[in-house]
């Protein structure tokens, strides 16, 4: 991150720039506030630089300013938190996503906890916060930080949520993400308020979990795992994060095959909602940004057990049960030993839902040219289910995937040209497309894919068709003369990506990733 300008420490002056010999990094302190409505609530953001080359993504540390508080008097709390962040960096130790440090406060110390370590804190500099006993990282805010400019901001950052010393107890035994559910819920911010407020109540309590099917449940507690239901999907993904994923699998090793796998999920950036849960609850409850764009449910857990009949699924609380039998328990088992991706069917009455075995990409092997692309993939998917009323449908095509193989930076094209373009790109498929499916030969599954590579603006080389398992009966030479008609929008910069249609109900994979 490089901030666009720097400022001293004159009255009225912003940003402020923290760095010392004792600091071998940066630290922005910006004055602005935040749409909280029904007002906009006054704040201070502290923005680390120099965190992320000890492999530490960097912080953002947002505090709501008091009433009483001067704009200039701002606590220097959050600034002692990314120092000790730094400090563990150094050492080794990266913080990840729902990790949460103890703070302690005790015999006129205070201190940072972190499994067999206990950090000594400067008191006098902690004191605005004691009203918390956790703190937690939570993932990048999903609203513009108001009177910040936005170049500013990391590309990836952990965003700052503080826990009650009652919050902080209940997410030692139950989760962060049920806590931080309950933090969101109580300020209607999803998954979590962009800011800390020093003084806001407990939201919520251990009394409020004294009923909770996890009290009996031995979860494991690997950082980086998440779980959502996506559509009909019940799925667990497991980040390319080689230390989590060894300990992942040396945890299905101990545990005896007649024993469940329970995991502990935590906070994604592809969750658009999430389950809230507490004693006294009947049915399940949501929470989240948008309702009528709702999609990837975030969820506290999963649960994979054994057990003698067909394979289905229970909601559990804020997570999910799923229940195999003999031999997708084995299966499964094997997948995660084994770092494979593996799908099971299951049943609830005439309910179906899918289990998705997921392990997060890092090559992608191009079916254009069959060259291999080293890179942390993201795979992104539309934020509502089903056809839009705005976008134009088809009965025999739709958009299966889109691969970004070469990105531009943001700003540097207009995302409604660019889906405006797609659409029009899928319109002349769709055309050329007979809605009638050709069967081909020797193959029972009439669906098939097509894959279309497109780079913006023209160049040569521009337009690639490709189409699985066969082209036969089919020519799609006519398609590329109308495609090249269709307006390309404006960008500053090169965009190059893969579209992926599925024909005629195709079911198959078309991620292409490894």
């Amino acid at each position: 991150m490089a901030p666009s300008h720097a400022s001293d420490f004159r009255s009225g002056v912003w940003p402020k720039v923290l760095q010392g010999n004792d600091m071998p990094f940066k630290v922005y302190i910006y004055s602005h506030a935040i749409t909280s409505p029904p007002r906009d609530v006054p704040c201070w953001t502290y923005i680390s630089d120099g965190l992320e080359q000890k492999g530490q993504p960097e912080v953002v540390f947002t505090i709501l300013r008091r009433p009483n508080e001067h704009e200039e008097n701002f606590t220097e709390a959050p600034v002692e938190w990314m120092r000790c962040v730094y400090g563990l960096a150094t050492g080794g130790l990266n913080l990840q996503t729902g990790q949460m440090c103890d703070l302690v406060f005790e015999n006129d110390r205070a201190l940072i906890k972190l499994n067999d370590f206990a950090i000594l804190q400067n008191k006098n500099k902690w004191m605005s916060m004691q009203r918390f006993g956790g703190i937690v990282h939570g993932i990048s805010a999903r609203c513009a930080l108001t009177g910040i400019p936005q170049e500013v901001l990391p590309a990836d950052y952990h965003a700052v949520i503080a826990l009650t010393h009652e919050e902080a107890e209940v997410a030692r035994r139950f989760g962060v993400t049920r806590v931080v559910s309950h933090v969101g819920l109580g300020v209607r911010w999803f998954p979590h308020p962009p800011f800390v407020d020093r003084d806001r109540e407990d939201s919520v309590s251990m009394a409020d979990q004294v009923e909770s099917f996890r009290a009996k449940l031995p979860l494991a507690r690997i950082y980086g795992l998440s779980g959502m239901v996506i559509d009909d999907d019940i799925v667990l993904t497991i980040p390319r994060r080689e230390e989590t994923r060894t300990l992942l699998r040396k945890h299905v090793q101990e545990i005896p095959m007649t024993d469940a796998l329970a995991f502990e999920c935590f906070m994604t950036k592809a969750a658009d909602c999430g389950y809230v849960w507490k004693t006294g609850q009947t049915k399940p409850m949501m929470y989240g940004a948008h309702f009528d764009e709702t999609r990837h449910t975030n969820l506290g857990f999963i649960v994979c057990t054994p057990w003698d009949k067909t394979n289905t699924w229970s909601h559990l609380e804020d997570g999910f049960g799923v229940i195999l039998d003999s031999t997708s328990w084995k299966a499964v088992r094997d997948a995660m030993a084994n770092t494979q991706d593996i799908v099971v069917n299951l049943e609830n009455g005439a309910d179906r839902m899918r289990f998705h075995l997921k392990w997060e990409k890092t090559v992608y092997h191009n079916p254009i040219d069959g060259t291999e692309m080293n890179r942390e993939w993201e795979t992104y998917t539309p934020s509502t289910s089903g056809p839009r009323p705005d976008r134009p449908s088809y009965p025999h095509i739709e958009v299966g995937e889109i691969v970004l193989l070469v990105q531009p930076p943001s700003g540097h094209v207009d995302v409604h040209d660019l889906v405006v373009y797609l659409d029009r790109v899928v319109e002349v498929m769709a055309g050329i497309v007979p809605t009638t499916p050709i069967p081909v030969e020797g193959n029972s599954d009439v669906g098939r894919q097509i894959l279309i590579e497109l780079e913006i603006p023209k160049c040569e080389g521009w337009l690639k068709l490709a189409m699985y398992p066969s082209m036969d009966g089919l020519s799609l030479g006519e398609a590329m003369p109308k495609i090249a008609l269709v307006p390309q929008p404006s960008t500053l910069s090169t965009i190059k990506f893969q579209l992926f249609l599925n024909v005629w109900g195709y079911q198959g994979s078309s991620g292409h990733l490894s």
